[in-house]
């Protein structure tokens, strides 16, 4: 069926980017004012969240893909949250619980978000190729972590193996490519991992916010693993 007038009225307003007034109109069709059909319910959902980002309104916007990514593919735009779901990631911190809803989508989402920021399909979060690319590297890392942490270290190591070294999350990828390995008690490629970040750092190759922070970790890193290998030794 049609839409309703406010379901309409706040996609213009949208359009024109008046973010607050398109928020309002889009939550009447959430609460059921305007009597839409299902479909249109689930479109203005996804669009009020995509308005409370534009608005800097995180942790709100995180809250309605939430609701959409608990959903599942039984949501029209389960698979055009995930993007959003990543540059959440950029804008909030680890804490926010972003890890645990990224890992509610299958792996094969990987390659669909690629070819998705590849071509440009649907309105991009960020204008550039390379931002488009940043994104998907920070989905590699981000998925990479939710199997870590739910013990599937064997994927996790093969996701962060993927994250592209000019990527803003190398340092990050690289770090729990050394932490995995020593999970998987395989001392030869933590020890590789736990060096590449500190000459990555040291030469100006690896790029991060936290390359203080990095290095320290390295450095202890591997101190505990040259100490345990002694004590196995001796």
């Amino acid at each position: 069926g049609p839409p309703s007038e406010a379901f309409a009225n706040a996609q213009r307003l949208y359009s024109e980017q008046q973010y607050r007034q398109a928020a309002v109109q889009f939550q009447r069709v959430i609460d059921g004012e305007t009597r839409d059909f299902p479909a249109k319910v689930q479109e203005a959902q996804f669009f009020l969240g995509k308005t409370l980002y534009h608005l800097r309104y995180y942790q709100a916007a995180l809250a309605v893909f939430d609701e959409i990514s608990l959903a599942g593919p039984f949501h029209n735009f389960y698979n055009e949250t995930l993007q959003w779901l990543v540059q959440l990631a950029t804008q909030l911190p680890d804490t926010a619980g972003i890890t645990e809803k990224i890992g509610r989508y299958p792996l094969s989402q990987l390659d669909q978000f690629d070819q998705a920021s590849a071509s440009g399909g649907g309105e991009r979060v960020s204008a550039s190729a390379g931002a488009q690319r940043n994104a998907f590297d920070q989905l590699l890392y981000l998925m990479g972590r939710y199997k870590y942490d739910q013990q599937d270290y064997e994927t996790a190591l093969e996701l962060f193996g993927r994250v592209r070294s000019s990527s803003p999350r190398y340092a990050d990828a690289l770090f729990y490519t050394g932490v995995t390995s020593v999970q998987l008690r395989r001392a030869s490629p933590a020890i590789n991992a736990f060096r590449s970040i500190i000459q990555g750092i040291d030469n100006g190759s690896i790029q991060s916010e936290d390359e203080d922070r990095y290095r320290a970790l390295a450095w202890i890193s591997l101190g505990r693993l040259y100490y345990t290998a002694a004590r196995r030794v001796g």
